[in-house]
């Protein structure tokens, strides 16, 4: 049952983004649309858990007992509609994703737009550059009318090139 409700979220067009609800689902939400943007279809789902599974960095015994049933329950957790900072993370990992960098635009009520960011390290390899993955979080406030500031031209700039 588990693998046919799987299957049937990886060939959503959506992959189920619509299904996430309450504050633990914005993270399920936000994995949900990566799979997405990402098109990971089932059987690039299943390369990427073969990759994961095996990895002895993610600490899952080297036995078909062991990796079938940590398989069984990471299926579980990715299939929930709300998930946790610890399942978010791990998710992560499993898209092998060496960092990701978190952005909050917020939208005051004054019309001010400020932003704040700081990466997460996944040390899953990769590239690491200490100028892209400062030790402290950036907070780089600025209003739309006055333009933005050097921190914040530079994340727009790399969110642009992203796109």
């Amino acid at each position: 049952m588990a693998k046919n409700k799987l299957v049937r979220l990886l060939n959503d067009p959506t992959k189920g983004m619509n299904e996430t609800y309450g504050t633990n689902g914005i993270l399920a939400h936000l994995f949900r649309r990566m799979l997405r943007d990402l098109n990971v279809s089932p059987m690039r789902w299943g390369s990427l858990m073969y990759d994961f599974i095996t990895d002895p960095r993610n600490g899952v015994p080297d036995n078909k007992k062991d990796q079938t049933s940590y398989r069984g329950n990471f299926v579980k957790e990715f299939e929930r509609r709300q998930m946790t900072w610890k399942v978010f993370c791990k998710a992560m990992r499993f898209l092998q994703l060496p960092r990701i960098e978190l952005v909050i635009r917020a939208h005051h009520r004054n019309g001010k737009v400020t932003e704040h960011a700081t990466f997460v390290n996944f040390g899953v390899g990769g590239p690491q550059d200490d100028d892209e993955a400062p030790d402290e979080p950036e907070t780089s406030p600025h209003d739309e009318e006055d333009g933005l500031d050097e921190a914040a031209a530079r994340l727009h700039q790399e969110a642009q090139q992203t796109d």
